[in-house]
């Protein structure tokens, strides 16, 4: 308990860093709702400080841990709730989870809902693996409200555009596993051209027509039944 008061007290002094609330000039003509709602949206849009902020040791991205950003929620929002519209639902061998995470706007005094969704792969329960499935199920609903707080502002999210960078980041695993097949198809069928060439019986060459079926290329296939003709 002693720990999770200091973390919240260092994370409120932090936090107060930003929030600390410029003066009016003389001559505007807000009325005090209007600049306090100026000044709360200037505060979410404001970088997360980076006292609060760590790197993933594997991925090196960085991120804010699920416990600051709840400490965060707390400290900037008079209030705020976690609801899950409905239970994690397993898909292809991941669980997805969806939450809204509803905040009591200190200005406004009424409710807004950001909704967050997460899927977490679901480890078979074999082994000493089996603990990993009462990890990474609640795990799911913890990456939800991570995602969900950064359609808050600024302030909650770590690097800039990062759903933009890890969709970028997938598209091009998938190019280069799709380069990785295309070599390797490349590579079979030129040794299976060489093999039909060299072939003196029908015998021998009928031992590779498994592999050439199962490459399934035209021009394997033509110099296949060419080189099949020759040796009849």
């Amino acid at each position: 308990m002693e720990q999770q008061l200091d973390l919240f007290k260092d994370v409120l002094a932090e936090v107060t860093k930003v929030t600390k609330r410029k003066k009016k000039s003389k001559g505007s003509v807000l009325a005090k709702k209007e600049f306090d709602l100026l000044e709360f949206k200037r505060v979410l849009n404001q970088e997360p400080p980076k006292k609060l902020v760590k790197t993933n040791k594997e991925f090196k991205n960085k991120f804010i841990p699920l416990q600051v950003v709840e400490q965060m929620l707390n400290a900037l929002y008079d209030a705020y709730e976690v609801v899950m519209p409905f239970a994690p639902t397993y898909i292809e061998g991941q669980v997805l989870t969806v939450i809204n995470l509803i905040v009591h706007h200190p200005v406004l005094k009424i409710p807004l809902t950001y909704s967050g969704i997460s899927c977490v792969p679901l480890i078979a329960a074999e082994n000493t693996n089996m603990k990993w499935n009462h990890r990474n199920i609640p795990g799911g609903k913890g990456f939800a409200i991570l995602n969900a707080s950064k359609e808050i502002g600024q302030i909650f999210r770590a690097e800039k555009d990062d759903h933009s960078d890890i969709m970028r980041d997938y598209f091009e695993n998938k190019k280069e596993m799709v380069s990785e097949d295309d070599k390797a198809k490349a590579h079979v069928k030129t040794r299976l051209l060489k093999m039909i060439k060299a072939k003196k019986t029908l015998n021998s060459l009928h031992k590779i027509s498994d592999d050439v079926k199962k490459l399934n290329d035209s021009e394997v296939i033509m110099k296949f039944n060419k080189k099949e003709v020759e040796l009849r």
